[in-house]
């Protein structure tokens, strides 16, 4: 009698979930970046070598309270090592700059969708892993980075 064939192993969502988060961070670096290696703290304007401990992809409204807001592009900005985790955000000031930059509506209309689902599937996070992976290589040819 012929042997089963071995189930195939389910790829888990937190892996496409992490993938996606690589990519997407990256994004928001290097689209805030001037030269592709370098990029300032949203919130104390610290100089950050992107790739490093120090420079991180930070939230205003904070991942762990709002899974819908992870990947939101308004929501997330470079921060220092600092800001983000010591200063869990620099939250006031990161909102004030929010303000200042993308408009009160906008930064208002966040807030209230702050508690939107962030459940999604595999298809989901494989398309916007590939979305951000091809703007990061477009982003890294304008600076002169392969």
């Amino acid at each position: 009698m012929p042997a089963k064939p071995k189930p195939k192993k389910v790829r888990k969502l937190s892996l496409f979930k992490k993938d996606l988060w690589k990519e997407f961070a990256l994004f928001v670096k290097l689209q805030r970046s001037v030269d592709g290696a370098w990029v300032n703290c949203y919130t104390c304007n610290a100089n950050l070598q992107i790739g490093t401990s120090n420079c991180h992809a930070g939230h205003w409204l904070p991942q762990g309270g709002y899974s819908g807001m992870v990947f939101v592009e308004n929501n997330v900005r470079p921060q220092c090592y600092v800001c983000n985790v010591r200063y869990s955000g620099n939250t006031p000031v990161f909102e004030q700059k929010l303000r200042e930059e993308i408009g009160d509506a906008e930064v208002d209309a966040m807030y209230l969708d702050r508690r939107q689902s962030g459940k999604h599937d595999r298809g989901w996070y494989q398309q916007k892993t590939a979305h951000y992976k091809h703007q990061n290589e477009l982003l890294r040819q304008k600076h002169g980075h392969n």
